[in-house]
């Protein structure tokens, strides 16, 4: 009979700790495709018509490319490879921002690069200690090595 309290106290309390941590999970974000980023760079630059076709263009370029460097980066063994891919990502990088260039007005352009730097970056420096509002330096939790 006790043995058969406890275990429902313990599912209760597992059952409370899950409910605890699904009302505390952050919500989860909007799939990013080409249609909303054409969608919001539309809203932000008011694109014409042409322009938000070529856009949109390009962004579903970028989608599928994203997604070969992924795949490759996940059969990537050696630093040398990885390097590699990072050298890539970065020139692609580099081809949007030309292309984006051609398809927007000289002012759209210059609204979009401000835009961008606003938007925080998706990925990030993994790597870098992440800066706190107040200018500290936040420590590496468990498992994560310091950098200095």
């Amino acid at each position: 009979m006790a043995a058969l309290m406890m275990t429902g106290v313990a599912t209760f309390a597992q059952t409370a700790v899950k409910t605890e941590n699904t009302a505390l999970a952050k919500p989860k974000r909007e799939k990013v495709t080409p249609e909303l980023q054409t969608k919001k760079l539309t809203e932000e630059l008011t694109l014409t018509a042409e322009q938000q076709v070529k856009v949109r263009a390009l962004y579903e370029q970028e989608a599928q490319a994203k997604a070969v460097l992924k795949e490759e980066r996940k059969a990537a063994v050696d630093e040398a490879a990885k390097e590699a891919l990072k050298a890539k990502a970065k020139d692609d990088k580099e081809a949007f921002k030309a292309k984006m260039k051609e398809i927007l007005t000289a002012e759209q352009f210059a609204k979009w690069k401000t835009f961008k730097a606003k938007q925080p970056a998706t990925m990030g420096d993994k790597g870098q200690p992440k800066l706190r509002s107040n200018g500290g330096v936040q420590k590496a939790g468990p498992g994560q090595l310091q950098k200095n």
